[in-house]
């Protein structure tokens, strides 16, 4: 492919998993609970996970603060185009409390050295996500098999039947019967044969499908 377009995603990381190590061993495992509701946007939260967070805020009010820039960097993806991005990543940068400024050290270097892929998601909206999360999948669905050659694994991907397409029936006029011929040699003279027959072509592996059988452990 020539001249193809890079697309890096990156996640937001902070003082989240540091904060972590100075907690005792009680609220280590309470905040590992709640650790999946920290990383989600505030606008998908439920109401439990809300108040689960507004505890944790109220006690650690620079946990707080690193939620709240975590919150700023996912809004980045709201931007309409590729321009108003990088002028919020900037902004980003410049309005980070200077309490988080080593926390995120090493997100925001890796964001700098990657800009040029990281934003060019914004001129696309395209990234290789779905495809490492079904390549992820078929190397867990592999380890579970103990192993399968390439050409093994290959034919119960592709040929799985459980997450074959729906079928297409293609009809196909039947050819015309020499009746009279068939009545002289005493076939065919009391059973008609239909107008049409059919058959029953396959579109391939349902990938939506394929992954859900992996998913759910029903992958052979």
């Amino acid at each position: 492919m020539p001249d193809p377009t890079i697309s890096v995603s990156v996640r937001c990381c902070g003082w989240l998993r540091s904060f972590s190590q100075t907690l005792p061993q009680n609220q280590r495992r309470a905040l590992l609970y709640d650790a999946k509701a920290m990383r989600k946007r505030e606008s998908t939260l439920t109401p439990t996970q809300k108040f689960s967070l507004s505890l944790w805020f109220e006690n650690h009010p620079l946990l707080k603060k690193d939620y709240g820039a975590r919150q700023a960097f996912y809004a980045m993806y709201d931007a309409p185009d590729r321009r108003e991005t990088e002028q919020r990543w900037q902004d980003w940068e410049r309005m980070l409390d200077p309490e988080l400024v080593p926390a995120f050290g090493r997100f925001r270097k890796t964001v700098r050295n990657w800009a040029p892929y990281i934003f060019s998601y914004f001129d696309h909206r395209i990234t290789n996500a779905a495809t490492e999360s079904a390549n992820n999948l078929i190397r867990i669905a592999n380890r579970l098999g103990c192993g399968y050659s390439f050409p093994v694994i290959r034919a119960k991907i592709v040929f799985e039947p459980h997450a074959a397409q729906v079928k297409r029936i293609v009809f196909e006029p039947r050819p015309k019967q020499d009746w009279a011929r068939a009545t002289a040699m005493r076939y065919m003279t009391t059973v008609k044969a239909d107008e049409n027959e059919f058959t029953i072509l396959s579109q391939g592996v349902n990938a939506v499908e394929l992954l859900r059988l992996i998913e759910a452990g029903e992958w052979r």
